[in-house]
C-alpha cells in the first residue's frame, strides 16, 4: 500500500456485538497508510506474534488482546485527521498488552502518544504488563492517555486508571518515568498510569503449546436480564494464569468485550447486566493460557444463546446417506452457523413465526437446501436436518430422463404418521399444483409403478417453480391439515420454493386431538408447524 496516506494495510470495520478478529503470525510493514485499523465499538482483536513495522502510523482498535507482536519504527500518521500514536492507538472499553515490543515509533507533534496512545475515558480499561516500552531512539511519550473524547466534566474516576507494573522501559530513567508518561499529572482530565514496579531486564517470551479445552457453560440458551455465569476450562500443563475474553456488557454498558485474567484457577464467575433483546442475543467465550513470560494460543470460541422467549435449534446436518457432514452453513432468520466436524449445529431462534422457520443450508458439492424444522413452545431442542447431495440429485434426474431447469426448484420429503412411522398410499399433491411427483422405490429412485407412497414414504416433486406453497396428501383415514398461530385452518404446511434449490419437508400426519399444541410425539411432530420436517427428514433418501 503505497499509494495514499490516508488509507490502511488492513482495515476492519463490524458494528455489531460478537465479532473478533484473530490475527497470528502475520507481517504487516512498509505501508503508507495505517497498519492494521480496527474500527466498531462492540467487537474484539485478539493479535498474536505479528510484526508491524515501517508503516505511516502501526495499529488502531478498539477492544484488543495484545500479546507477543513487534509494533515498532512506525512513523507519526501523515495527512490524517489526527496525527496521534505512531504506534498504537487503543479506543478501548477494554485492552490488555502483555509480552509486546512497542518501542521505535516516531515522535509526533506535541508530543501526542508516540509508542502507544490510550483513550482515557470513564469505563474504559487498560492493563500493560510484561511488554518492552522505552525508545532507543530518544523519542519523549511512551504511554500517553487521549483525552480528547472525554468532555467537558473531566470525570477522573480510578477506573480510568491504567495498570502498566512490570513492565521494561529501555534507555529509560527508571526513577524518573513520569517524563516519559502522560496522564493526571499533565492533563487533569486523564486517568493515572500506575507503572511501579519495573523490570531490570528486557523480556523474551517462553510460549506454552496447548490450548485450553473449555468444559462449562456448554450451548445453553439463558434467560436475559442481570445473569451470572460460571465459567470452567481444563488446566494447560505449566500455564500460572489465564484470560478469560467474553463479548457481551458487564458492569458498564460500554464495556462490549469483557476480558478477566484469572490467577492460579481455572474457573471464573461473571455477571452480565443489561441484556437487550436486540445488542445481546448471543455469548462467545474463549480462554487463553499463559504465565508471566508468555502466552499459549486460545481455545476453541463456544457460543452461547440468550432470547426472551428462546428456541435452541439444533441437531445433526446429514447427508442422503444418513452420514454426518461437516461446514455445512446453515442460515435462518438469526445467525448464520457452520456444522462441526461431527455434523453437529446449535442455532437460536426467537423471532415470532406463523407455522415454523424456514433454514437454508449450503454447502460445495451439495444442492442448496431449504428445510422447516416445526415449532412447538413446548419444544427446547430439536432439528436434524439433511443436505442433499448433487450427486443423488443428478441420479434421480436421469433416471427419469428429465433435464433439471435451473430457474425451477424441486420438493422432497417422506409422509410419515404422528408417531414418525411411514405411511404408505398416500397421494401428495401441492396447492397451487406444480411440478411432477414421483415415489421412491427401495433402490431409493422414482418407482413408476407407484401412484402414492409405497413402503419408503418418500416422495420427490421436480421442476416446481419458485414460490409459496402448501404441502399435502389424500389418504383414507388420515389428516394433513394444520392450524397456525393465527388459527387459521390449512391443507397442509406453507412451504418455500427456491429456484435451483431442494425444498425438504415431511409431512406429518396431523392429530386430531392436538390442534394448536404438542402431540407428545417426536418433537416437531405438530399441528400448530403441519410436521417436524426437520425431525423427519434425516431418512429422507438413502
Amino acid at each position: 500500500n503505497v499509494t495514499n496516506d490516508r488509507e490502511w494495510a488492513v482495515y476492519i470495520s463490524h458494528f455489531s456485538g460478537g465479532a473478533s478478529l484473530f490475527l497470528f503470525n502475520n507481517q504487516i510493514i512498509n505501508n503508507k497508510g495505517t497498519g492494521l485499523n480496527y474500527g466498531g465499538p462492540y467487537i474484539l482483536l485478539y493479535a498474536d506474534r505479528n510484526h508491524i513495522s515501517g508503516n505511516n502510523q502501526g495499529l488502531i482498535a478498539n477492544s484488543a488482546i495484545l500479546l507477543n507482536n513487534t509494533i515498532s519504527n512506525n512513523t507519526c500518521p501523515k495527512d490524517m485527521l489526527m496525527a496521534k500514536a505512531a504506534g498504537v492507538y487503543l479506543n478501548g472499553p477494554r485492552a490488555v498488552l502483555f509480552n509486546n515490543t512497542i518501542q521505535g515509533n516516531e515522535i509526533c507533534p506535541g508530543d501526542d502518544g508516540d509508542n502507544i496512545m490510550l483513550r482515557s475515558q470513564q469505563g474504559n480499561q487498560f492493563t500493560a504488563h510484561f511488554n518492552n516500552l522505552g525508545n532507543s531512539y530518544g523519542d519523549s511519550i511512551d504511554i500517553y492517555l487521549d483525552t480528547d473524547y472525554q468532555g467537558v466534566d473531566c470525570n477522573t474516576s480510578k477506573d480510568m486508571n491504567v495498570d502498566a507494573w512490570n513492565n521494561f522501559w529501555e534507555d529509560r530513567n527508571s526513577n524518573n518515568l513520569h517524563e516519559n508518561i502522560l496522564d493526571f499529572n499533565d492533563d487533569f482530565c486523564a486517568g493515572s498510569i500506575d507503572y511501579q514496579p519495573v523490570l531490570i531486564e528486557k523480556i523474551t517470551p517462553v510460549h506454552l503449546t496447548s490450548a485450553p479445552t473449555l468444559i462449562e457453560p456448554e450451548h445453553n440458551a439463558l434467560i436475559p436480564g442481570t445473569l451470572t455465569i460460571d465459567f470452567s476450562w481444563q488446566p494447560v500443563t505449566g500455564a500460572t494464569k489465564y484470560l478469560l475474553c467474553t463479548n457481551g456488557w458487564a458492569n458498564h454498558p460500554g464495556e462490549a468485550m469483557r476480558v478477566i485474567e484469572v490467577q492460579g484457577q481455572t474457573s471464573a464467575q461473571v455477571t452480565y447486566s443489561p441484556f437487550t433483546s436486540y445488542s445481546q442475543k448471543s455469548l462467545y467465550w474463549y480462554v487463553v493460557a499463559g504465565t508471566d513470560n508468555g502466552w499459549g494460543l486460545p481455545s476453541e470460541v463456544r457460543k452461547l444463546y440468550f432470547s426472551e422467549d428462546p428456541f435452541v435449534v439444533g441437531g445433526t446436518i446429514a447427508d442422503e446417506d444418513e452420514n454426518p457432514v461437516k461446514q455445512v452453513y446453515i442460515a435462518g432468520k438469526g445467525e448464520g452457523v457452520f456444522s462441526d466436524v461431527n455434523g453437529l449445529y446449535a442455532t437460536i431462534q426467537n423471532d415470532n413465526f406463523t407455522e415454523g422457520l424456514i433454514y437454508s443450508l449450503k454447502k460445495e458439492g451439495f444442492v442448496d437446501c431449504y428445510t422447516f424444522p416445526r415449532l412447538s413452545t413446548s419444544f427446547d431442542v430439536y432439528g436434524d436436518l439433511t443436505i442433499i447431495s448433487e450427486t443423488a440429485k443428478n441420479a434421480i434426474y436421469t433416471d427419469r430422463g428429465i433435464v433439471p431447469d435451473v430457474t425451477k426448484g424441486a420438493i422432497a420429503g417422506v409422509v410419515v404418521d404422528e408417531n414418525d412411522q411411514v405411511l404408505i398410499g398416500a397421494e401428495v399433491y401441492t396447492e397451487p399444483s406444480s411440478g411432477t411427483v414421483f415415489y421412491l422405490g427401495a433402490n431409493n429412485l422414482p418407482d413408476p409403478t407407484l401412484g402414492s407412497t409405497g413402503p419408503t414414504g418418500k416422495f420427490v416433486i421436480l421442476n416446481v417453480p419458485p414460490g409459496n406453497y402448501r404441502l399435502s396428501a389424500n389418504l383414507s383415514g388420515h389428516n394433513f391439515s394444520i392450524v397456525d398461530h393465527y388459527g387459521e385452518t390449512h391443507i397442509g404446511p406453507g412451504i418455500v420454493v427456491y429456484e435451483n434449490s431442494i425444498t425438504i419437508d415431511a409431512l406429518a400426519e396431523t392429530s386430531a386431538t392436538a390442534n394448536g399444541g404438542n402431540t407428545g410425539s417426536t418433537p416437531g411432530a405438530t399441528s400448530e408447524g403441519g410436521g417436524g420436517g426437520g425431525c423427519f427428514v434425516s431418512a429422507l433418501i438413502k
